[in-house]
């Protein structure tokens, strides 16, 4: 996290002096059109869990916890047009696969094999694996600006934001957090310890949808600016695929829920075209629906076929940090 703060700063300090004497302004004409393009460091994580809901009580029994430490690269434009209409678009790709450490937790698990002794609301199995990411961004903002008093704008409108997740997940180590609970049932050797698999277990793939109602707002101030938006769906939508390569199951899941987001920008005009801006972002969704699991080759857990449905939750949370270089034509 260090050395992604000195980078920005060494990138952004040398421009500063460079530029410093020019006499320019952040205010913009009523047809303007900018580009950038820059970087973003982002973290958080996705998740999902199965279990049973029940007058929204939702008992988890098993859950996967993906995470997102990687960072995106990223192009965009912002074109006003009267002084009134302003269309952002913006998608952004990662360029380092390596995401952290997956996450899977099964609660209840001896509980739900019908032993007497078993808890349902122990975690029994707990594995951590090493996540691949192929990750991808796509948004676009319509907005009605209102230029209530000087330097102040405002706005509301409507927005469209898509992400794309594929991940490969690798290497697990996995280890029975209850074992102590009931080792007077179960088996020392195998369950004492820890289970290494090396080589890939498993792909997951989502899709998010996020349509949303949008505020913002605007404060100019010589030759920089500060930018807030907000955002908020009460209507997201997901699908995702998951297949557990050593189980030879499928599980294909829709879902539907809310999501919000918070966008801050800085931006600092060096010449009357050229500007950089420092970036944040804030993002949270929470979604339930159906996940259908599938065995698509015959194992000792059972026939090729549907195996059947089970209540679904997804949840991702995820925030960042970025720098922005740009050009206002």
């Amino acid at each position: 996290m260090k050395k992604f703060f000195l980078l920005l700063f060494v990138l952004f300090l040398p421009i500063y002096f460079y530029a410093k004497d020019f006499n320019t302004y952040s205010n913009t004409s009523p047809h303007d059109f900018k580009a950038f393009t820059g970087f973003e460091k982002l973290f958080g994580y996705t998740l999902y869990g199965v279990g049973v809901n029940e007058s929204g009580a939702f008992y988890m029994i098993s859950q996967l916890k993906f995470p997102l430490d990687t960072y995106l690269l990223k192009i965009g434009f912002e074109y006003i047009y009267s002084e009134t209409y302003q269309i952002n678009f913006v998608i952004k790709r990662n360029f380092i696969p390596y995401a952290g450490k997956m996450e899977d937790s099964d609660w209840g698990y001896w509980y739900m094999q019908g032993y007497p002794w078993a808890y349902f609301d122990t975690l029994d199995i707990f594995s951590t694996s090493d996540a691949s990411l192929s990750y991808f961004f796509l948004g676009a903002d319509f907005i009605y600006r209102i230029k209530i008093f000087s330097p102040f704008i405002f706005g509301f409108g409507l927005s469209f934001f898509s992400e794309l997740f594929y991940y490969e997940i690798s290497n697990v180590d996995q280890y029975y957090p209850s074992y102590n609970l009931y080792k007077d049932y179960l088996d020392p050797a195998t369950y004492s310890g820890h289970i290494i698999v090396s080589g890939k277990v498993m792909t997951y793939e989502l899709r998010r949808f996020l349509p949303y109602i949008n505020i913002f707002a605007k404060y100019n101030m010589d030759n920089m600016d500060f930018q807030l938006k907000g955002y908020f769906s009460p209507f997201s939508f997901s699908f995702d695929r998951d297949d557990h390569i050593l189980r030879s199951k499928e599980a294909i899941s829709s879902s539907s829920g809310f999501s919000f987001l918070i966008d801050f920008a800085f931006s600092y005009y060096f010449t009357k075209n050229l500007f950089a801006s420092l970036t944040s972002t804030f993002f949270y969704v929470q979604e339930y629906g159906t996940q259908t699991q599938y065995r698509y080759k015959e194992t000792e857990e059972g026939s090729i076929g549907r195996i059947g449905s089970i209540d679904y939750v997804s949840q991702g949370l995820e925030y960042s940090f970025g720098f922005n270089f740009g050009y206002h034509f």
